[in-house]
């Protein structure tokens, strides 16, 4: 569960969900019971965030053999004028299971819906590229979210409590959009998502819950405003 507090107009919770209710929406070879037995009853959690990657320091000589001899390392007021790119991240139970980009619009999805999704992506936007040719399924039903990883290796079967699932997720995404303002780090990939930060994901699930359709809606000053509002009272800006 996520450890934010999440207001009312985020939550997922009140949104129609959809729900499985015959194996043969399930994959070849899968049935919702068996798929409950082999977890042994386990619950997983799922933990979705925003980070800054690790990056390995390239050699000056690799650099220079790419960009010439003249090359030099930029100064610190150089670096600190570049954009600082974050990452999405999820873990389940404490473990990362992909080194993948995250698809945070198709990972929100998977909060009411069932079906395939493609949560783990290319940089550029496109899974095949990153060899991903099929989604994880995901599925809904008395109260519990099936993930079967599939397009991943290895395939792997998650349970989940969908209130803590849906609440994992906007809570994420609530703490990523913090960090923007916050940290100066645009989402990577900052482009192939409809051009959204994290909080015009947040901005969107109203209209999600209006009319499931409709045109994207970029976020609002008063969000931003709000959230530096409250960082600066608890001392964190």
């Amino acid at each position: 569960m996520s450890a934010i507090a999440i207001p009312d107009e985020y939550s997922l919770r009140s949104l129609p969900i959809e729900s499985t209710r015959l194996n043969r929406e399930l994959p070849k070879g899968f049935s919702w019971d068996e798929c409950l037995r082999s977890t042994g009853g386990h619950i997983s959690q799922l933990k979705f965030s925003v980070g800054i990657p690790e990056c390995t320091p390239i050699p000056i000589e690799e650099l220079r053999a790419t960009y010439g001899d003249d090359y030099r390392e930029p100064t610190a007021e150089e670096k600190a004028k570049r954009p600082v790119f974050g990452e999405y991240r999820i873990q389940i139970d404490s473990r990362k299971i992909s080194k993948l980009e995250v698809d945070p619009w198709a990972l929100l999805s998977s909060g009411f819906k069932c079906g395939e999704f493609y949560v783990f992506t290319c940089s550029c936007g496109f899974p095949e590229c990153a060899g991903v040719f099929e989604g994880i399924r995901v599925y809904h039903r008395d109260g519990k979210t099936l993930w079967i990883t599939t397009g991943l290796k290895p395939r792997e079967v998650f349970i989940f409590n969908t209130e803590d699932y849906q609440d994992a997720i906007v809570g994420g995404l609530m703490e990523a959009a913090e960090a923007v303002p916050v940290l100066g780090i645009q989402t990577f990939p900052p482009d192939y998502v409809e051009g959204m930060m994290p909080s015009d994901l947040l901005y969107r699930i109203p209209e999600i819950k209006a009319e499931r359709k409709g045109r994207w809606v970029k976020i609002p000053p008063f969000l931003l405003d709000a959230v530096s509002a409250r960082l600066k009272a608890e001392g964190r800006e």
